[in-house]
C-alpha cells in the first residue's frame, strides 16, 4: 500500500494541509484532542502504491499503534482530513481495545465465507475491517451531527449514504448464524450500541 516518498515541496503542502485538518477537528471537540494526542505520535506522508485502480487516502496498522500515514493523492478540504483523521483514530482506539480484550475469532473470519459487506467501502471483507467500519461510520456520524461544522466532503459518502450504508452492514453481520463464533460478546455489544444510537 505505502508507496514512494514526496518531493519537499509536496511534503510542505501536506504538512500545512494536515495542520489545519487538526486543528479544524481538535478546536471542535477538546476531548478529541486530549485522546487524539495521547494516542496519536506519528502522521507521516508516502505516495500510494496503487496497486489497484482506487488508491488510498492512507491509513494505519495494529502492528503501527500511533502512526497514520497519509498518501497525498486527490484534493482534500480541511474538513477531509478532519474527519480522516477521525477516522483514524478510531482504528487505533480499536487497536488498543483489542489489546486488552478479546474481539475476534481470527481463525474463522479469515473464511471468506464469513465475509460481510464494509459500511465504508461498500464490498466484502473480513469481518474485523467490516466492524472496524460500521464504527468508523458511526465515529463520523456522530460528529458531523454534534460537533465538527459540516463542509465539502468527498473522502467519506455523505450523511444519509453513510448512515444507511453502516445500518445495512450492521444488519448483515447480526443475521450470520455462526456469529457468536466469529466474535466475542463486546464486539457485538459494540455493533448493537451503534444500531440503537443509529435510530
Amino acid at each position: 500500500m505505502v508507496g514512494e516518498k514526496h518531493s519537499a515541496e509536496k511534503y510542505e503542502e501536506l504538512s500545512e494541509l494536515v495542520r489545519n485538518g487538526y486543528a479544524h477537528l481538535v478546536e471542535c471537540n477538546l476531548d478529541v484532542k486530549l485522546v487524539f494526542d495521547l494516542v496519536i505520535h506519528t502522521i507521516f506522508f508516502r505516495k500510494s502504491a496503487n496497486r489497484s485502480s482506487v488508491s488510498s487516502f492512507g491509513g494505519s496498522s495494529s502492528t503501527a499503534i500511533g502512526s497514520i500515514w497519509i498518501s497525498g493523492h486527490g484534493t482534500l478540504t480541511t474538513h477531509d482530513v478532519a474527519e480522516f483523521l477521525l477516522h483514524e483514530l478510531t482504528h487505533h482506539l480499536l487497536f488498543v481495545d483489542e489489546r486488552c480484550h478479546e474481539q475476534f475469532n481470527y481463525t474463522e473470519i479469515i473464511k471468506p465465507e464469513n465475509y460481510s459487506v464494509s459500511a465504508l467501502l461498500g464490498k466484502k471483507r473480513p469481518l474485523d475491517k467490516v466492524v472496524h467500519s460500521i464504527l468508523v461510520s458511526h465515529e463520523i456520524l456522530n460528529a458531523r451531527k454534534t460537533f465538527l461544522t459540516a463542509g465539502n466532503v468527498t473522502i467519506h459518502p455523505p450523511t444519509n449514504t453513510l448512515r444507511e450504508n453502516t445500518k445495512r452492514s450492521i444488519s448483515e453481520i447480526l443475521d450470520l448464524e455462526n456469529l457468536d463464533n466469529l466474535i466475542t460478546k463486546r464486539t457485538k455489544d459494540f455493533i448493537l450500541t451503534v444500531r440503537e444510537n443509529l435510530h
